[in-house]
């Protein structure tokens, strides 16, 4: 069914494109009254967010101009490993006069100009941080800006992502040190708000605490694609506390009538308690007819035709897990998002999966 929706997409006008091999797909279609985008994320995912998608620049901007007006952009530093082009999330940041940005990408030897390549990834950036660490208050950034992926943590050899506490300990001591001395932590992550404060947030408080914290302490996150802003405030002697920013970005957060109609496009997958794999939508096609098969157990394992160097892991009763659907920073009171989110996908299937969403969400009907 896939394919043939893909084949008749490749006729229409909606706008799709890779403007080199390594960019990310990114489809473009109109829901209601909200253009939305429908793009690879991660290594293994969808991502569908308002269009146009907020920059990082943009967050830093609101950084500087909100929470720390009284200082300069050349007081700061900023650590990435998108700079390959102006348009890469982490390159933009040189847009901001002053700013210093340290690249910290696979390919050095192609960081554009205005970015400083310091080496790769995650060791790079602990080494330039030991570096801060040794120079007087004076000579130090008064704020430092970090990218989350392969520039903070990475990925394990089974794909699943790195933590502080457990890959990166010497990587969040070093920013613990720095906030503890003063430098201001900000981070900018296109993952999940609740994510990115366990693998981040939380990791961090706990290393303060146990170096004596003396005053409270607050950590800034633009997450969620730089759609949600919020801030971990660390206490000496009390429980930490997260407010998010109602009004930050909040034109930004999808729907809830494109909400409600994606998710029951979407669908999903779950097992219930005797084992039984139940599902609806989009995800239930690719689950049933393309992920899995039914053994004579009556469980459903790997097809290894498709895809068969995408891992995968097993659900309680020894199914193949399904891919998760995710509703973003969810508020019950009105019904939109942030950003939603589908994972678990191989990264070769993912525009077949797009480009089937998208065909359903054109041929839906107009309301009025």
């Amino acid at each position: 069914m896939y394919s043939k929706i893909f084949l008749f997409l490749l006729l229409l006008s909606f706008s799709a494109n890779r403007l080199q091999a390594a960019e990310r797909l990114k489809v473009d279609v109109q829901v209601f009254e909200q253009s939305i985008a429908i793009m690879e994320g991660g290594n293994f995912s969808i991502d569908i967010r308002c269009n146009p998608i907020p920059l990082k620049s943009q967050a830093m901007q609101d950084y500087l101009t909100n929470e720390i007006p009284e200082i300069s952009p050349c007081q700061g530093a900023y650590f990435g490993n998108q700079n390959q082009s102006i348009s890469d999330r982490d390159a933009a940041m040189i847009e901001i006069s002053g700013l210093k940005v340290y690249g910290v990408d696979t390919q050095q030897d192609t960081i554009i100009a205005g970015v400083e390549p310091i080496g790769i990834g995650m060791d790079a950036t602990l080494k330039k941080l030991q570096e801060i660490l040794l120079l007087s208050s004076s000579q130090r950034p008064i704020f430092i800006g970090f990218d989350v992926d392969d520039t903070l943590l990475g990925l394990r050899e089974d794909h699943t992502k790195e933590e502080f506490l457990k890959e990166r300990q010497d990587l969040a001591e070093a920013v613990a040190q720095l906030a503890l001395e003063g430098v201001k932590i900000v981070i900018f992550s296109d993952g999940d708000s609740q994510v990115t404060l366990k693998r981040i947030g939380y990791p961090l408080m706990q290393i303060l605490q146990k170096k004596k914290l003396q005053e409270p302490m607050t950590l800034t996150f633009y997450v969620n694609g730089m759609i949600t802003k919020l801030k971990l405030t660390n206490y000496p002697d009390a429980a930490p506390t997260v407010a998010f920013d109602a009004d930050y970005n909040a034109e930004c957060r999808l729907k809830a009538n494109c909400v409600a109609l994606l998710s029951n496009l979407i669908g999903g997958v779950a097992e219930n308690i005797d084992g039984l794999m139940l599902g609806s939508g989009i995800l239930a096609d690719y689950y049933f007819g393309h992920l899995t098969q039914l053994n004579a157990d009556g469980l459903h394992v790997r097809n290894q035709d498709f895809f068969p160097e995408f891992l995968t892991m097993l659900s309680p009763k020894c199914n193949v897990l399904p891919p998760t659907f995710n509703l973003r920073d969810f508020n019950s009171n009105t019904g939109d998002v942030s950003m939603m989110s589908i994972t678990g996908l191989p990264s070769a299937y993912r525009p077949t999966l797009i480009h089937a969403i998208a065909a359903q969400l054109m041929n839906m009907p107009p309301t009025f």
